[in-house]
């Protein structure tokens, strides 16, 4: 079930679904940081995420997700002697799947044109001690964006190969929150 909520309505829930008084700050302080995001409007205002219900096993079947990011970083690594646009593209690809797994395991899903930039910014404003690495994986889509739709072979050997091994760490590292936070 997805639903768009008020901030109020935000308080009410969280006091009435999470389990203990840390589960419901936790959810009030990811909704209070993204308050101040990206238009500094209300998610409700914004329309740019959207509140939703997921089970334990739909939480567990999030790691599912990571079949298709191993996917691309497996053919990311093959194509970095062969297409360095693509190898840019996919490694790129896999830390957005990544970070799409970590918002719908928080409860929310992003909406509108601007899904990369939502996901990414929840992600970087959720996240603590990250900030510097989603900075980079920011930069990345709009080099990715610029890459795939206006200036192709501008990605050098030595950017596919740092966005390749970034991806590699990030999935990774992003996989075992998702999980140390789903077994609590």
């Amino acid at each position: 079930m997805v639903e768009q909520l008020t901030r109020n309505e935000q308080v009410t829930r969280s006091n009435r679904v999470a389990g203990s008084t840390t589960q419901a700050v936790q959810q009030l302080t990811t909704y209070s940081l993204w308050e101040m995001s990206v238009s500094d409007k209300k998610p409700k205002e914004s329309g740019l995420i959207e509140r939703i219900d997921l089970d334990s096993e739909e939480i567990k079947a999030l790691l599912g997700w990571w079949t298709v990011i191993h996917r691309d970083i497996k053919t990311a690594e093959e194509l970095l002697n062969i297409d360095l646009d693509w190898s840019f593209n996919l490694s790129y690809n896999a830390m957005l799947q990544a970070c799409l797994a970590y918002m719908y395991s928080k409860g929310y899903r992003p909406r509108g044109a601007e899904v990369h930039k939502t996901a990414i910014r929840f992600v970087r404003r959720t996240l603590k001690g990250w900030e510097s690495t989603i900075d980079q994986i920011d930069q990345i889509r709009k080099k990715r964006h610029r890459v795939t739709y206006q200036v192709a072979g501008s990605v050098s050997k030595e950017e596919a190969g740092a966005t390749f091994s970034l991806a590699k760490h990030f999935t990774d590292d992003l996989k075992e929150v998702i999980k140390s936070e789903t077994a609590e």
